[in-house]
């Protein structure tokens, strides 16, 4: 009977690679193994913090959304204009919709033109580029540009309301309750934490809004009227190092509030403070951007983002199972930043964890397991591994070889 060549070979093959086996397997479990980082020396001790008067506050590391310093962030406490940024926010996601454009013109109805408080000085039955009561909210606190803005896009404050807490549960702001636009119901509260939340990711979605809420000073001129000038309330711009943001609140039941951000060198935080009282406007306004800027100082001197790892750096050279190559290399499939004390940016450890086998073909970027970034003082980081080179399917004796390699390796895991 006939007998195709490679199946005359076969017992031979099948006896050498049970005698080669031990050997070309301890090989590769040397080449599989990831590098090892030793630990660093351990980090520096951290400050207990600052001390703040505000009633409750917090500050917030822009990477990875982590408390850094808290005090009192459950406390649900009334947010003022603070309120806002979920206004802004709704507002920003229309536009990146498509429903509503920065060049639309707004009808000023009755309703916004008597919203006390705040103003832009909006007139009743003139038209506003929503561009302009984007600013007007942003910079002066328009109280009247909320009311505008909510009847364009929701057609009744009512409706754009409910569309605050729909968007509220979505977000997580699970200690939230809006029951305005701009916040001057005593009926709206939040906590310094779910404040915080909603800013961050305002600003990781927005970011173009930045450039407003960094203006010192806004100009609006009325139909008809002369040209009114209003200055920002926060007064950490132009005044703290890379401070940009964000949104000033105040009433006399909530007292003075600010949520403010600030950048330097790739590093920034989020930082809100809440409940601080004053006998006069000048005074509560100093007094909030002084607390603010005294936590902004602390994380700035105790923090920094680095870049643990970069996009498609290799973290190790894994085995490959029936390839035109017997290896090929692994690694990040994405940038991972993170925030960590100075002096600690060295003390990471990585593990890596791959898929097995690897049985070619491989292509560039897919995913074949994953790295674990472990640092002092947090959670274990999980970035995902990919090949970082194609791979392509073996001849067929390296397939035959390579199956029955993989055959006796499981009947030895079994037996």
């Amino acid at each position: 009977m006939f007998r195709p060549p490679v199946a005359r070979l076969l017992p031979a093959l099948i006896a050498s690679v049970m005698l080669l086996s031990a050997i070309v397997s301890t090989a590769s479990a040397a080449s599989d193994a990831p590098p090892v980082v030793p630990p660093a020396p351990a980090a520096p001790g951290i400050f207990t913090g600052p001390i703040t008067q505000a009633k409750t506050a917090i500050l917030l590391d822009s990477v990875s959304g982590r408390a850094l310093w808290s005090k009192a962030t459950d406390e649900r406490v009334q947010p003022a204009s603070l309120v806002k940024l979920m206004t802004l926010k709704i507002a920003y996601e229309a536009m990146a919709q498509g429903k509503i454009k920065a060049s639309d013109l707004v009808n000023v109805s009755s309703r916004a033109w008597r919203t006390g408080g705040s103003r832009m000085f909006l007139q009743v039955g003139s038209k506003v580029k929503i561009e302009d009561l984007l600013k007007g909210i942003s910079v002066v606190s328009g109280n009247d540009a909320c009311i505008a803005l909510a009847e364009f896009i929701a057609g009744t404050v009512e409706t754009f309301v409910a569309m605050m807490n729909k968007r509220a549960q979505e977000l997580g702001l699970a200690s939230s309750h809006f029951s305005d636009p701009h916040g001057i119901s005593g009926d709206n509260y939040m906590t310094a934490a779910d404040i915080a939340k909603l800013a961050m990711q305002y600003v990781k979605d927005h970011p173009e809004s930045l450039a407003i809420h960094s203006m010192k000073e806004f100009t609006y001129t009325p139909q008809g009227g002369r040209p009114i000038t209003q200055q920002n309330r926060n007064r950490l711009l132009g005044q703290y190092d890379g401070a940009d943001g964000l949104k000033t609140g105040h009433t006399e039941k909530a007292g003075y509030n600010l949520v403010a951000t600030a950048q330097r060198d790739g590093t920034r935080f989020f930082v809100v403070v809440m409940g601080l009282t004053a006998r006069t406007e000048p005074l509560g306004e100093n007094l909030r951007a002084e607390e603010a800027g005294r936590i902004l100082d602390y994380a700035f001197a105790t923090y920094k983002t680095v870049t643990l790892v970069s996009q498609g750096e290799q973290f190790a050279q894994a085995r490959v199972w029936k390839g035109a190559t017997d290896q090929v290399p692994v690694g990040a499939a994405e940038e991972m930043k993170y925030t960590v004390l100075k002096g600690s940016e060295g003390a990471a450890t990585r593990s890596v964890s791959l898929s097995s086998p690897l049985v070619a073909p491989l292509k560039k970027g897919q995913v074949v397991g994953s790295a674990t970034i472990t640092l002092t003082g947090s959670e274990p980081l999980q970035v995902k591994m990919v090949a970082l080179k194609d791979v392509a399917a073996g001849s067929l004796l390296r397939r035959i070889i390579d199956s029955l390699r993989l055959l006796f390796q499981r009947s030895v895991k079994v037996e």
